[in-house]
């Protein structure tokens, strides 16, 4: 799974700007640390939904859907 991180941010470097990098790169590590297959969207969609039972704002949610369209 780290080795699709790196590649991905070998193509980010080229494409987003450094702040842009650092904060997607933090948010898919946490989603790995959560147990998220970055691989199989629907890993990622139960993880949204299990966050919203927990309450997880909206806003919150969005940076880490953010993050994760920019690595798909």
């Amino acid at each position: 799974m780290m080795e699709d991180l790196e590649k991905f941010q070998n193509y980010a470097d080229a494409k987003y700007a450094s702040y842009t990098i650092m904060n997607t790169m933090r948010s898919l590590r946490h989603l790995i640390k959560e147990g998220v297959d970055l691989n199989n969207r629907e890993s990622f969609k139960n993880w949204i939904l299990k966050m919203k039972r927990k309450g997880v704002m909206d806003k919150t949610l969005n940076i880490y859907l953010k993050a994760y369209n920019r690595y798909l």
